[in-house]
């Protein structure tokens, strides 16, 4: 709690946070990202009007065509940053206007790299699909997992995702959440304010939609971006999607994503049953890319990229996802965080330090 910064004005797509992480080599003015990401702009519309251009149902492909910033809109531009930043894909200082690259813009890089994805795609590959996965549970689970609940309660059309029952659903469920939380708060503390103003929220909420009146935009933005994430990362039913138009998370992912907690090395079950659901479609071969590749060989990978980007030491998380989100889209068998921060652990000497609470490997 309490999440990402509500900067939900328009769809958020992932690819596109992908594009801007690629785009950032260095500390860069926001005036001069804004200036790449508007000559690119034509590419970028091309490439959308293809994504899951195998999902034949009209409605749905209109909506997944959505999510583009304007060429006249920087602040809603401003805005992808700030949640760009909430995930941690890159730092935003939203005072001085400036992007700074960080460990995990080099994660995103390096799996790009590998994979050879062209900067410009909407349909991220797997490698991808799994990372985002994990940071949006990780940053925005508490948000994001009581919309899977109320999806799956009530199984919207994807014309009109925020009708008033899926609205009910989630406000009152969020309502419970931060009542539970002011319970055992601390009355004085900043955070304790931040989750008094959230419950308020969806207080009112709830009293405008039992009056038969339309909910905040707010509480819409809500929801609209974080389905659109779903979406993107694969995590509804895609045939009941494309043949029916309804939007249903995957049985398997909900029942488990009721259950993870914000410690997500702690609680693989969720990311073993993804992995597995995206096997059983296909969406990741039933073979290994190369013969003979490894957990080693690909911890291997993972350090070797990361390493042209750092001058002595290097964190082992970094290490760690990216190693994982190869892992599990190269070989046969889900492998645990903990099987390859073993694996890392045997194979290089590691430097504790009280920074962050992370180690590092010394490149």
């Amino acid at each position: 709690m309490p999440g990402l910064p509500e900067s939900f004005d328009v769809a958020k797509r992932i690819g596109l946070f992908v594009y801007l992480a690629r785009n950032i080599k260095q500390t860069t003015p926001m005036e001069e990202l804004f200036s790449t990401y508007q000559n690119d702009l034509p590419k970028l519309r091309k490439s959308i009007k293809k994504y899951r251009i195998d999902c034949k149902n009209t409605i749905v492909r209109k909506k997944l065509m959505t999510g583009l910033v304007s060429s006249k809109g920087l602040t809603s531009f401003s805005k992808y940053l700030r949640i760009g930043n909430g995930l941690g894909i890159f730092d935003f200082e939203l005072g001085l206007k400036l992007v700074h690259p960080n460990w995990l813009t080099y994660v995103v890089n390096g799996l790009s790299e590998i994979e050879h994805t062209s900067i410009f795609e909407m349909e991220i590959h797997n490698t991808l699909k799994l990372l985002f996965t994990r940071l949006i549970i990780e940053k925005d689970g508490d948000l994001t997992i009581p919309l899977v609940i109320a999806l799956d309660k009530v199984n919207p059309s994807c014309l009109e995702v925020n009708t008033k029952q899926l609205q009910l659903e989630y406000a009152k469920t969020l309502k419970q959440a931060f009542a539970k939380i002011l319970e055992f708060g601390l009355p004085n503390s900043h955070d304790y304010i931040t989750y008094v103003k959230r419950y308020e929220f969806f207080e009112r909420n709830i009293e405008l939609l039992d009056k038969g009146l339309q909910p905040t935009r707010g509480l819409k933005h809500m929801i609209d971006s974080r389905v659109n994430w779903l979406l993107d990362l694969q995590l509804v039913d895609y045939k009941l999607l494309c043949n029916k138009g309804r939007i249903r998370p995957l049985p398997i992912l909900k029942r488990q994503m009721v259950l993870i907690n914000q410690k997500a090395l702690e609680n693989e079950e969720f990311y073993k049953g993804y992995v597995e659901y995206l096997r059983k479609q296909g969406i990741i071969p039933e073979k290994p890319f190369t013969k003979g590749e490894g957990v080693n060989e690909l911890v291997d990978t993972a350090l070797g990229i990361l390493a042209k980007e750092y001058k002595d030491l290097l964190l082992i998380e970094a290490v760690l996802l990216m190693s994982w989100s190869l892992c599990n889209t190269r070989l046969r068998r889900y492998t645990s965080s903990y099987r390859i921060l073993d694996v890392i652990r045997k194979k290089y000497i590691t430097y504790r330090r009280k920074m962050e609470g992370l180690g590092f490997i010394k490149v």
